[in-house]
């Protein structure tokens, strides 16, 4: 709507720029409806918030001076209340009588993202990962879909929170922290897909135990998103820790000597801060 408003401001000023000084110059009219022209189109072909400006804008500049032999300023100001009427009646329908429900359909589509990161890890863990990303289950485009959707989801969820408690903050943060999780799990597969020597130390007994506990954790993080279950945070809380001591000790042994393995270690660190801070987002709520 933001956007829609800006295009019209934008179309009308420009229209009354053209009444006032070149109405009657037709070479002039024509340099300054170019130039809008090429200005417009670069907004609307803008990748942004504000790309709706674009087209709104040329297509209100047109109205203006082309529906009417002869526009008046008073014409002018006509378009311009009469377009942002038709902008305030649709935002007032879509936003307040007819929401989509964004946050709705945002919870799903959040916890489904987290528990097909466990897949995702499960089949890095397990071997499988190269065989799954060669068949249909594409989780890196899987992956991306669901954050952009997230993305997107929240922008409405805000947009229609105007008498319900939504914290966009909040799921920007927790957006940020999928986003990482997923680049790390990718960083991950690469390190031991490409290192032959690192993977008996990746498939390791020792290493298979986090393995086990980050692919709960993941699978925990999705449930009580989606159930908003605040039970489970303990439990949750206490395999995270064992996870990290595990690692430590790891880390800390003589036998570990390859730089691959330390940077192995490290990305998994990684991945369970990122899910500690998903953890405190959803004890905050």
């Amino acid at each position: 709507a933001k956007a829609r408003f800006i295009g019209t401001c934008a179309g009308v000023t420009i229209a009354l720029f053209v009444i006032r000084f070149s109405q009657h110059d037709p070479v002039l009219q024509i340099i300054v409806m170019f130039l809008s022209a090429i200005g417009f189109t670069f907004i609307a072909s803008a990748e942004g918030r504000y790309r709706d400006a674009g087209a709104l804008g040329m297509v209100t500049l047109v109205i203006i001076l082309y529906a009417k032999s002869d526009p008046t300023y008073e014409y002018a100001f006509a378009r311009f209340l009469e377009i942002n009427l038709g902008i305030a009646i649709a935002l007032v329908v879509n936003k307040l009588l007819f929401p989509i429900h964004a946050y709705k359909r945002l919870i799903p589509v959040s916890a489904n993202t987290l528990k097909l990161f466990a897949e995702y890890y499960r089949d890095v863990y397990t071997g499988q990962a190269k065989k799954s990303m060669e068949s249909d289950s594409d989780y890196e485009q899987q992956s991306l879909e669901n954050l952009q959707k997230q993305k997107q989801l929240a922008k409405e969820a805000a947009s229609e929170s105007l008498f319900k408690n939504f914290s966009q903050n909040k799921y920007k943060e927790l957006l940020q922290s999928e986003r990482r999780i997923f680049r790390l799990l990718t960083l991950l597969e690469y390190f031991i897909h490409e290192d032959v020597s690192e993977k008996s130390f990746f498939f390791s007994d020792e290493m298979q135990g986090v393995h086990g506990i980050i692919d709960k954790a993941l699978v925990m993080l999705g449930n009580m998103i989606q159930s908003n279950a605040k039970n489970d945070f303990s439990d949750l809380s206490q395999n995270l820790l064992e996870a990290r001591e595990i690692l430590k000790k790891l880390s800390q042994s003589d036998e570990l000597m390859s730089h691959v393995s330390h940077t192995v270690i490290f990305i998994l660190e990684q991945i369970l801060k990122q899910m500690e801070d998903i953890e405190s987002l959803l004890i905050m709520e």
